[in-house]
Protein backbone atom coordinates (compact mmCIF):
# COMPACT_ATOMS: atom_id res chain seq x y z
CA UNK A 1 0.00 0.00 0.00
CA UNK A 2 1.37 3.56 -0.68
CA UNK A 3 -0.03 6.95 1.02
CA UNK A 4 1.10 10.34 0.73
CA UNK A 5 2.06 12.23 3.35
CA UNK A 6 0.45 15.66 4.01
CA UNK A 7 4.41 17.45 3.80
CA UNK A 8 3.60 20.65 5.58
CA UNK A 9 2.20 18.90 8.55
CA UNK A 10 4.04 20.39 11.66
CA UNK A 11 5.58 17.20 13.56
CA UNK A 12 8.36 16.84 16.15
CA UNK A 13 11.49 14.94 14.99
CA UNK A 14 12.76 11.88 15.33
CA UNK A 15 15.29 12.88 16.76
CA UNK A 16 16.81 16.30 17.02
CA UNK A 17 17.40 17.10 13.80
CA UNK A 18 20.69 19.78 13.27
CA UNK A 19 19.42 20.79 16.57
CA UNK A 20 15.70 21.55 15.75
CA UNK A 21 13.00 19.24 17.31
CA UNK A 22 9.89 20.34 15.66
CA UNK A 23 8.87 21.52 11.78
CA UNK A 24 7.03 20.72 8.65
CA UNK A 25 7.38 17.06 7.81
CA UNK A 26 9.31 18.23 4.53
CA UNK A 27 11.98 20.10 6.46
CA UNK A 28 13.11 16.93 7.96
CA UNK A 29 15.38 16.10 4.95
CA UNK A 30 16.64 19.43 4.51
CA UNK A 31 17.79 19.88 7.99
CA UNK A 32 19.47 16.89 8.19
CA UNK A 33 21.17 17.71 4.77
CA UNK A 34 22.26 20.71 5.90
CA UNK A 35 23.70 19.53 9.50
CA UNK A 36 25.39 16.15 7.99
CA UNK A 37 26.82 17.68 5.07
CA UNK A 38 29.55 20.08 6.59
CA UNK A 39 30.49 17.38 9.22
CA UNK A 40 30.99 14.75 6.05
CA UNK A 41 33.39 17.83 4.37
CA UNK A 42 35.27 17.92 7.47
CA UNK A 43 36.29 14.50 7.68
CA UNK A 44 37.97 14.67 4.13
CA UNK A 45 35.32 13.29 2.03
CA UNK A 46 35.13 14.82 -1.08
CA UNK A 47 32.26 16.83 -2.16
CA UNK A 48 30.35 13.73 -4.28
CA UNK A 49 30.79 11.51 -1.18
CA UNK A 50 29.67 13.74 1.46
CA UNK A 51 26.97 14.74 -0.72
CA UNK A 52 25.59 11.25 -1.48
CA UNK A 53 26.21 10.37 2.56
CA UNK A 54 23.94 13.26 3.54
CA UNK A 55 21.58 13.00 1.15
CA UNK A 56 21.39 9.22 2.96
CA UNK A 57 21.18 10.31 5.91
CA UNK A 58 18.85 12.77 5.01
CA UNK A 59 16.47 10.34 4.16
CA UNK A 60 16.92 8.36 7.22
CA UNK A 61 15.91 11.25 9.04
CA UNK A 62 12.98 11.61 6.93
CA UNK A 63 11.64 8.23 7.50
CA UNK A 64 12.05 8.04 10.81
CA UNK A 65 9.93 11.38 11.11
CA UNK A 66 7.43 10.21 9.43
CA UNK A 67 7.21 6.43 10.99
CA UNK A 68 6.83 8.41 14.42
CA UNK A 69 4.18 10.60 12.71
CA UNK A 70 2.44 7.68 12.15
CA UNK A 71 2.59 6.14 15.33
CA UNK A 72 5.65 4.06 15.20
CA UNK A 73 4.40 2.53 11.29
CA UNK A 74 7.03 0.38 9.92
CA UNK A 75 8.18 2.18 6.63
CA UNK A 76 9.77 -0.66 4.29
CA UNK A 77 10.25 1.75 0.88
CA UNK A 78 10.47 5.57 0.71
CA UNK A 79 10.31 6.59 -3.15
CA UNK A 80 12.48 10.26 -4.05
CA UNK A 81 10.98 11.95 -6.93
CA UNK A 82 12.03 15.29 -8.39
CA UNK A 83 10.02 17.52 -10.37
CA UNK A 84 11.24 16.00 -13.64
CA UNK A 85 10.96 12.74 -12.58
CA UNK A 86 7.28 13.27 -12.04
CA UNK A 87 6.90 14.63 -15.49
CA UNK A 88 8.51 11.83 -17.02
CA UNK A 89 6.16 9.26 -14.83
CA UNK A 90 3.39 11.77 -16.07
CA UNK A 91 4.40 11.41 -19.69
CA UNK A 92 3.87 7.81 -19.39
CA UNK A 93 0.38 7.54 -17.81
CA UNK A 94 -0.85 10.56 -19.42
CA UNK A 95 -3.91 11.63 -19.62
CA UNK A 96 -4.22 11.92 -15.95
CA UNK A 97 -7.91 12.00 -14.94
CA UNK A 98 -8.70 14.41 -11.97
CA UNK A 99 -11.86 15.73 -10.46
CA UNK A 100 -11.85 19.05 -8.73
CA UNK A 101 -14.60 20.43 -6.50
CA UNK A 102 -13.74 23.38 -7.69
CA UNK A 103 -12.27 26.16 -10.14
CA UNK A 104 -8.89 26.71 -9.64
CA UNK A 105 -6.20 28.97 -11.20
CA UNK A 106 -2.43 30.39 -10.86
CA UNK A 107 -1.45 32.11 -14.15
CA UNK A 108 1.22 33.97 -12.46
CA UNK A 109 3.41 31.17 -10.64
CA UNK A 110 2.49 27.40 -11.64
CA UNK A 111 0.07 27.96 -14.72
CA UNK A 112 -2.85 26.27 -13.51
CA UNK A 113 -6.28 27.52 -14.69
CA UNK A 114 -8.17 24.33 -14.27
CA UNK A 115 -12.14 24.44 -14.33
CA UNK A 116 -14.54 22.43 -11.59
CA UNK A 117 -15.07 19.10 -12.57
CA UNK A 118 -13.50 15.95 -14.06
CA UNK A 119 -10.84 16.19 -16.72
CA UNK A 120 -8.19 14.82 -18.78
CA UNK A 121 -4.66 16.75 -17.62
CA UNK A 122 -1.56 16.17 -19.83
CA UNK A 123 1.63 15.78 -18.15
CA UNK A 124 2.75 19.74 -18.67
CA UNK A 125 -0.84 20.39 -17.12
CA UNK A 126 -0.13 17.90 -13.93
CA UNK A 127 3.12 20.01 -13.54
CA UNK A 128 1.01 22.90 -13.28
CA UNK A 129 -1.69 21.28 -11.00
CA UNK A 130 0.99 19.66 -8.61
CA UNK A 131 2.95 23.23 -8.59
CA UNK A 132 0.36 25.48 -7.85
CA UNK A 133 0.34 27.49 -4.56
CA UNK A 134 -1.75 30.12 -5.03
CA UNK A 135 -5.49 30.59 -6.07
CA UNK A 136 -6.86 33.67 -7.79
CA UNK A 137 -10.47 32.10 -8.42
CA UNK A 138 -10.85 32.06 -4.83
CA UNK A 139 -8.13 34.52 -3.45
CA UNK A 140 -6.55 33.16 -0.28
CA UNK A 141 -7.23 29.76 -1.09
CA UNK A 142 -3.69 28.24 -1.06
CA UNK A 143 -3.23 24.78 -1.80
CA UNK A 144 -2.32 22.02 0.48
CA UNK A 145 -2.99 24.53 3.73
CA UNK A 146 -5.20 24.64 6.64
CA UNK A 147 -8.59 27.14 6.18
CA UNK A 148 -10.35 27.62 3.15
CA UNK A 149 -9.07 24.31 0.94
CA UNK A 150 -7.65 24.07 -2.13
CA UNK A 151 -9.00 22.72 -5.10
CA UNK A 152 -8.20 18.48 -5.04
CA UNK A 153 -8.22 15.48 -7.51
CA UNK A 154 -8.49 11.77 -7.29
CA UNK A 155 -5.66 10.86 -9.53
CA UNK A 156 -5.49 7.56 -11.39
CA UNK A 157 -6.95 5.51 -8.81
CA UNK A 158 -5.04 7.74 -5.62
CA UNK A 159 -7.13 8.51 -3.03
CA UNK A 160 -9.23 11.73 -3.67
CA UNK A 161 -8.53 14.37 -1.09
CA UNK A 162 -11.91 16.26 -0.18
CA UNK A 163 -12.16 20.08 0.20
CA UNK A 164 -14.25 22.37 1.51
Amino acid sequence: MGISIPRDDYVQYAGNIGGVSHGKIKEAYGRELSAKLPVLLKQGLSKADAYQQARDAAREAEIRTVSQFLGGVRIDHFVEVTMAAFYRVAQAVQPITVCLNHATADPKYSGANFPAGMQQLTASQAMSFVRQRRDTVIPGRVPDRPGPHPPTAGVHGLPRRETA
